[in-house]
């Protein structure tokens, strides 16, 4: 008998994948069908070329899959144990892939292409990519399960009343009780008698007084007066007002690392125009930033505009992390805040990637896959930060370049970072000029 649990997880897989086929697969079609239109009016229908970009897409597909059902799962069934979940979304997986067999072949029928060597190649091409998705699936059901497991632990170790969502409630609650007993008319005979005798002269009237025309006066006496209100037709009807101090709600500043000040009495020097630039390989296409070596295989300087539109962010250095690897990019630099405010971060970059931003140690934002543009807003206090920028990307690999590099460069690496400061009208690029880096 099955488990009930294990049964409830299949189910849901099932309707999710259903729900990623009816929002996505016919734009996946439209792709396919513009591939070939593209080949045909460039005279180049017989070729490999066109079927591989074909299968590519059909690939693009499938890892969306995955990543829409793990992350609804994540994000909408919670309770859902993932690790159950696993089986089923690894057997539809294999089925959907191996659909691409004889997919792949009647496309090289069609471009007249149908020999032994080509059908093998594509059936060897698919089975790798159904091998990775099986590898994907695994490991992001094992990091999900891992931090729920933290989640409890965290929760387990907390009392109820550590708790800061009821440590909040229970102080809301408290400042509205006392301040309901305190206006209560009940309250009022008690408070006169209380402080009248006392000889600070305070005097609280809850009696209409009238002046001028009939005008409501309400007026609260005696050395700590607070507040006056004096509505008197006489004079337009104008209210006049001595509010006490309003306490306002404290916002998250990040504080620079070194204010104007502290530059001047340190003659720290920052110089601008370049970034430091460090590229960690990694040793699978799954890992994460936990996964990051201690020391990089490429460190040097980014002297351009925090913006790149190529298939590596440094081309003539690519045999140093190899191709069809995975590998993170870390800019650092210093960034000068010439007022406090709030300040808007804009990234857009391949969709593919992944990204995050730090300023001061703090995450602004982090990217997910299939999202190419984001944005972050943070309050900056005036003085210099110091900003972290990681892109996390795959080089190209040599049966894409071999083909795909014929017609157009896949810019793999492409990306653009605006900042929006709070006396701008619109976000501009960060360029070079506004990246600082201090002078040893």
């Amino acid at each position: 008998m099955k488990n009930p649990q294990k049964n409830d997880c299949e189910n849901v897989v099932e309707l999710l994948v259903k729900d990623y086929s009816a929002k996505f697969r016919s734009d996946l079609g439209r792709k396919i069908s513009s591939i070939s239109a593209d080949f045909i009016n460039q005279g180049l229908f017989n070729s490999t070329v066109m079927v591989t970009k074909q299968m590519g897409a059909e690939f693009e597909y499938l890892d969306g899959l995955v990543n829409y059902v793990i992350g609804s799962l994540k994000k909408d069934f919670g309770h859902i144990p993932l690790g159950s979940c696993k089986d089923k979304l690894v057997a539809i997986l294999e089925t959907e892939y191996k659909k691409l067999i004889p997919f792949a072949n009647s496309l090289l029928v069609k471009a007249g292409l149908a020999n032994q060597a080509s059908l093998d190649s594509f059936q060897r091409r698919i089975l790798d990519e159904l091998e990775k998705a099986n590898e994907k699936v695994e490991i992001q059901c094992a990091i999900a399960e891992k931090q729920k497991a933290a989640d409890r632990e965290k929760i387990k170790g907390k009392k109820w009343y550590q708790s800061r969502t009821i440590q909040a409630a229970l102080i809301t609650g408290g400042f509205m009780l006392v301040a309901a007993l305190l206006t209560s008319p009940l309250w009022i005979p008690f408070i006169n008698k209380l402080f009248g005798g006392s000889g600070n002269g305070t005097k609280i009237s809850t009696t209409p007084e009238t002046s001028g025309e009939s005008s409501p006066v309400i007026d609260v006496t005696g050395p700590n007066n607070t507040l006056t209100i004096d509505h008197d037709s006489r004079r337009s009807k104008q209210v006049r007002a001595k509010p006490v101090p309003l306490v306002k709600k404290e916002e998250t500043l990040i504080e620079p690392e070194e204010t104007e000040a502290d530059v001047n009495k340190l003659k720290t020097v920052y110089e601008p125009g370049a970034a430091l630039l460090e590229i960690f390989k990694l040793k699978g296409h799954e890992s994460s930033l936990e996964d990051i070596p201690e020391l990089p295989v490429i460190r040097t300087y980014w002297k351009r505009d925090l913006t790149c539109s190529s298939s590596f962010l440094l081309p003539e250095r690519l045999a140093e992390v190899g191709e069809g690897s995975a590998y993170v990019g870390k800019f650092s630099f210093y960034y000068e805040a010439k007022q406090p405010g709030k300040y808007g971060f804009t990234i857009q970059h391949h969709e593919d990637n992944g990204c995050m931003l730090k300023i001061g140690g703090v995450t602004i934002m982090e990217t997910a896959l299939r999202k190419p543009i984001c944005q972050g807003v943070c309050n900056l206090e005036k003085g210099f930060h110091r900003i972290e920028f990681w892109l996390g990307a795959l080089t190209e690999e040599k049966w894409l370049k071999k083909w795909e590099g014929i017609f157009s460069e896949r810019s793999l690496a492409a990306f653009q970072v605006k900042v929006l400061t709070p006396d701008a009208f619109d976000a501009v690029p960060l360029t070079k000029e506004m990246m600082l880096l201090k002078k040893e």
